[in-house]
């Protein structure tokens, strides 16, 4: 079936009747001859966070007696990769011959359609796949979308010279999103390397104090009772602060009953799954702005440290695996306030303090600068693919759309 789509003036088509759709596989882990020496790549939505959307590599492989004797199927370059479980719409293109897991569909250009959809225009309009997926997944003990309904989804078809122009055009800001990441993971790897020489190098002659005497602790009931979608403060919980220290702010509330101050630490003591978040802090910035949740131990600095050398010291690969290491649990991990309270830290001299922080927070701010153009990158990207889809047509100068590489470093749009 193909109508016409008022709203973008192309005609659309069922994704099911345009591409051969594979579900992956996870081949059983007990079953050695499967995973050893393996040379068959084998994709999971880890290699996505680790090299972005389009897969040039995979971290796991599997062997050909695993594509062999299961229902695997191994998927040509310029495959399009679809998650319809657990992390619904996520998505990638493949430059390699890939298998996947069971989370992901593999979405293959039918021969005969060719001639009318490129792979990477597929790929484009994958992005805006999300609303629709999550709109038809069915529900059990998570989301999922089944085959049936995915081949049912409709997409825009432009013809085709037009599709190869706004693939040109996307592909300008790609190159610019992809610059910027990389030097967003420069800096990080900078500033990893020269906060562990900081840390490394004194550290082990310092005087070892306990938390109780550089925090006040305090615990407080959850606000669930208290939530409303648009409030005027947000609430720091358990899901409040991310595995690298930053505070997420979603749960909203109008209640001003514990009311976090500047420059305090929030601490999730408790975390489901494998512990990632468990033991590192994030710093509260703005006053009359966040309220204090469940899960988590807000540490008041009470002593003349620096509390952003405090942060940056928490935070740090061997404390945090101290810390963690105090943890108890199976499903669902958690640490003690008193265990939290005798915790040992390292502290050195004041200067040294303030050296280590203000070096930290150099490369904070550039990661941020970079952090902050990549957003306005990356919402302006989404606008423009509503807008060509919608506005596309022979006389569009696609120039216009277009942005130089040269900007990525400097966020000039």
């Amino acid at each position: 079936m193909v109508k016409i789509n008022q709203k973008h003036r192309f005609p659309e088509i069922e994704i099911g009747k345009i591409c051969h759709i594979y579900n992956g596989v996870t081949p059983l882990r007990t079953k050695a001859k499967y995973w050893e020496n393996g040379n068959i790549n084998w994709f999971t939505v880890s290699d996505i966070k680790e090299q972005g959307r389009i897969i040039k590599k995979t971290k796991q492989k599997i062997t050909k007696d695993a594509l062999s004797e299961t229902s695997m199927k191994l998927l040509p370059p310029k495959t399009v990769l679809l998650c319809c479980t657990a992390s619904i719409g996520e998505y990638a293109i493949t430059d390699i011959e890939i298998t996947t897991n069971q989370q992901f569909n593999g979405l293959v250009i039918k021969e005969e359609y060719k001639s009318k959809l490129i792979p990477e225009f597929l790929f484009i309009i994958a992005e805006r796949l999300k609303k629709d997926l999550k709109t038809v997944a069915g529900k059990t003990s998570f989301e999922f979308v089944s085959m049936d309904n995915l081949r049912n989804i409709n997409i825009a078809l432009p013809p085709i010279e037009e599709q190869k122009e706004i693939v040109k055009t996307i592909s300008t800001w790609d190159t610019a999103i992809d610059n910027i990441k990389k030097q967003i993971i420069a800096h990080n790897k900078q500033r990893s390397g020269i906060l562990q020489k900081l840390l490394g190098k004194d550290l082990k002659k310092c005087p070892m104090i306990a938390l109780e005497q550089i925090f006040n602790i305090e615990v407080v009931p959850s606000k669930k009772d208290v939530l409303v979608e648009q409030g005027k403060y947000f609430v720091i919980d358990m899901g409040g602060v991310s595995s690298s220290g930053e505070l997420i702010k979603k749960k909203m509330t109008d209640t001003t009953e514990h009311m976090l101050e500047v420059n305090d630490l929030i601490m999730p003591k408790d975390d489901i799954g494998h512990g990632n978040i468990l033991g590192k802090v994030a710093i509260i910035d703005t006053a009359n702005k966040y309220v204090l949740g469940d899960h988590v131990f807000r540490l008041c600095n009470k002593s003349q440290n620096n509390i952003q050398f405090l942060r940056i010291l928490i935070n740090s690969p061997k404390i945090n695996r101290s810390i963690k290491r105090l943890g108890n649990g199976t499903s669902q991990i958690g640490l003690r306030k008193s265990d939290i309270l005798k915790h040992l830290l390292p502290i050195p001299d004041i200067k040294e303090q303030n050296k280590i922080s203000t070096e930290a927070l150099t490369w904070e701010r550039k990661i941020y600068l970079l952090e902050t153009i990549l957003s306005k990158y990356e919402l302006q990207r989404k606008g423009l693919i509503q807008k060509l889809l919608g506005n596309i047509t022979k006389n569009t100068n696609m120039k216009e759309y277009t942005i130089s590489t040269n900007n990525a470093s400097n966020g000039e749009v």
